[in-house]
């Protein structure tokens, strides 16, 4: 027979062998370099940044204007607080973004008049004092510092555009 016992074991040992230095390798040039794609070895898919010193992630904030002009900020609870706080980014992003960002009108569906009628009702039971006419949903790139070599920098934010929505 062409498989023997004693050389399956050796090819069972030898890609054992294998592995074990290439998984070393993946792990020494991580440390030295930036992480590699993997060969045999998955991805841990650990927060490793790779790239600049800054990252920009995009950060959406409610702004409500109210008749006498005035305006403040609402936490995106007191209009989804029945979307958890882990989905409300991407909810926003898919649901409240201007097409000028997304590239495709899909994105603005808070603009139907059942969703402004949905959120005009929602925001008057929470500030009822107020007769809100307006929610802007302002998109913002917030830029964080990444370098470990400096010291430690509040993160700036930068507006990318408005989404207005009569109420």
């Amino acid at each position: 027979m062409f498989w023997s016992p004693q050389s399956v074991r050796r090819l069972v040992l030898g890609v054992m062998v294998v592995l074990v230095l290439q998984y070393a390798l993946v792990g020494i040039v991580g440390v030295v370099l930036r992480e590699p794609w993997p060969t045999l070895v998955l991805p841990a898919f650990q927060n490793v940044w790779d790239g600049d010193d800054e990252l920009a992630v995009p950060r959406a904030r409610l702004i409500a204007i109210s008749s006498d002009s005035t305006s403040f900020e609402v936490p995106v609870d007191a209009v989804w607080s029945a979307v958890p706080t882990s989905q409300q980014a991407g909810f926003l992003r898919e649901q409240c973004r201007p097409q000028t960002l997304s590239g495709t009108p899909r994105t603005e569906r808070c603009t139907l008049p059942e969703a402004r009628a949905w959120m005009r009702t929602q925001l008057q039971d929470r500030y009822p004092l107020h007769q809100i006419e307006r929610l802007d949903v302002v998109w913002e790139e917030v830029f964080f510092n990444v370098n470990e070599r400096t010291t430690a920098q509040a993160p700036r934010a930068q507006p990318t555009d408005t989404l207005r929505v009569p109420l």
